[in-house]
């Protein structure tokens, strides 16, 4: 092996490693029950964004929160419906990590 072809499997190897500590790291999240997964703001901010029924509900927002992350949020929730019939607490937890 040259400098070149070890230099692309040290690459290969790091990426491949960094997607096994995700992966675990995620599987281990999704594991926690939903009450320890989304507490304090995460939580105030999910219901802000389930409380959105359209885009023009995000324009006139006015709230003690930002809506930067709520509007973020609901695309991700409209998203999901794309795929699913039900875009529950849960789906959107599982979704977003």
């Amino acid at each position: 092996m040259n400098y070149a072809q070890k230099n692309k499997f040290a690459h290969l190897l790091a990426w491949g490693m960094v997607a096994i500590v995700t992966l675990a790291l995620f599987t281990h999240g999704i594991s926690y029950p939903t009450g320890l997964r989304v507490r304090g703001d995460a939580y105030v901010y999910l219901q802000i964004a389930r409380s959105f029924t359209n885009y023009f509900d995000i324009i006139t927002f006015a709230g003690d929160k930002t809506v930067g992350f709520p509007a973020l949020e609901f695309v991700v929730a409209k998203s999901i419906l794309l795929f699913t019939a039900h875009a529950s607490l849960l789906t959107w937890i599982n979704l977003i990590g």
